[in-house]
């Protein structure tokens, strides 16, 4: 079930992507460790942290990059290895909710650049 459920993910990701950010260009770092080919962005997104606290904590982040299996994004504080979100990505044309747990934290150039995997 959960295979499927990932499956279905991936399928909403990747139709976002082809109809939003195919022609964008790829971006080529860390390439050989990727799983899926990513693509460059620069929309805004909002990162909509999982808490207790209602309302939930929002980040105002700008896209890095997006492939079916995760997004990367510059963050003006660090989003700690481990927490799940809901990102919110918006490119004037469509919007897109996914959720996702971000999988590295590292300062770069005054904000902080977040790795983020799509998770069911």
């Amino acid at each position: 079930m959960v295979a499927i459920l990932e499956n279905k993910v991936n399928e909403r990701v990747g139709k976002f992507i082809n109809d939003f950010y195919l022609t964008s260009g790829t971006t080529n770092d860390y390439e050989t460790r990727r799983n899926a080919r990513r693509y460059q962005m620069t929309d805004t997104v909002d990162v909509m942290l999982d808490s207790t606290e209602t309302p939930a904590e929002v980040i105002l982040a700008t896209g890095r990059d997006i492939s079916t299996s995760g997004i990367g994004i510059y963050s003006p504080r660090p989003i700690p290895v481990g927490t799940e979100m809901v990102v919110n990505i918006d490119n004037g044309k469509d919007r897109m909710l996914a959720k996702a747990v971000s999988v590295h934290s590292t300062m770069s150039i005054g904000l902080f650049k977040i790795g983020a995997r799509f998770i069911v």
